[in-house]
């Protein structure tokens, strides 16, 4: 099974590091000013490995609708964020998953929290604020960092925080104070910590049973209320190691956002659809809440992905 990780692992690290890997670009739109006389396109340098021809007319039009996108998700993400860390009793109770207070699933559920609240800070930096890549990406990363840390320095309370978390913790340390200070190489450190995500991520969305075994040391393979918060744990972590690592591999912010949600939306669509062979029940029992996920995700990748009208 490893060895079809690593294959996976160096052809994804192959696929992006040529700069082309998720590029979507808006097409190119010419208006004439006067009889005879095409207008040029403007170019604008959108990252450091690639340059996006943003032609005048339609592409004011996609920068503006792009914009406000960039407003509604993050905001999204924030208090979906905020609701999963503080109020997280009230959002299982809406989603029917109700944990124990100090349990496992219920930190699990603050770290879904964590995520998300990294997610949409980071989208507003990238997106609105137009910080560089790699800040985005460590400002992703401080929520669950400040968890990994309450968790890691509770861990006596605490059964399941094992070697994973702390050596995981001390990853994340390291590739904020890179990206954040410049210390040693912060590109390398966010190209291997977010491609690592995105198999953990696989992992636990796909094959929570080994996944939660491998990497939190807890086997749920006889209990399928935890096998669902796992997978959610997954399915949102994918959601975001997909933008971190395609910001790092030099992607446009709006286009990483878009395919992310596009990996998301494809997520949901395959994962909520009830039991399949392996008895993982679906995440979302409500329907309507499962229809406003998929909604959302789908409005956000079309979104930030439809290139400029003609």
């Amino acid at each position: 099974m490893m060895k079809h990780v690593y294959l996976l692992l160096c052809l994804l690290l192959c696929s992006l590091s040529s700069g082309e890997g998720f590029g979507i670009l808006p097409r190119r739109r010419w208006i004439p000013t006067s009889p005879g006389v095409v207008a040029k396109p403007a170019t604008i340098r959108v990252s450091k490995l690639l340059v996006a021809q943003i032609p005048r007319g339609g592409g004011a039009e996609a920068l503006s609708r792009i914009n406000a996108v960039a407003h509604i998700s993050s905001a999204l993400g924030i208090a979906n964020g905020i609701m999963y860390l503080f109020f997280t009793e009230r959002l299982e109770k809406i989603y029917g998953l109700v944990t124990e207070p100090g349990s496992q699933p219920r930190f699990v559920h603050k770290g879904i929290g964590a995520i998300a609240l990294g997610q949409g800070i980071s989208l507003h930096m990238a997106l609105i604020r137009k910080c560089s890549p790699l800040t985005a990406i460590g400002a992703a990363l401080l929520p669950r960092l400040f968890l990994s840390y309450y968790l890691t320095l509770t861990g006596e309370k605490r059964s399941y925080v094992g070697k994973f978390l702390k050596t995981n913790t001390a990853l994340m340390t390291w590739v904020c104070l890179s990206v954040f200070t410049g210390v040693g190489n912060p590109p390398v450190a966010a190209k291997v910590f977010t491609t690592f995500a995105i198999v953990k991520g696989s992992y636990l969305a796909f094959a929570p049973v080994s996944g939660s075994k491998r990497f939190f040391e807890t086997d749920v393979s006889n209990n399928a209320l935890e096998r669902v918060h796992f997978q959610a744990l997954g399915e949102h972590l994918m959601f975001s190691a997909v933008y971190m690592a395609a910001l790092a591999y030099g992607v446009p912010p709006a286009t990483a956002a878009g395919v992310a949600a596009a990996v998301w939306a494809g997520m949901i669509a395959t994962l909520h659809n009830g039991e399949d062979s392996r008895g993982l029940r679906e995440i979302l029992p409500d329907r309507k809440l499962k229809r406003a996920y998929l909604g959302v995700a789908v409005a956000l990748a079309f979104g930030f992905l439809w290139p400029a009208s003609k």
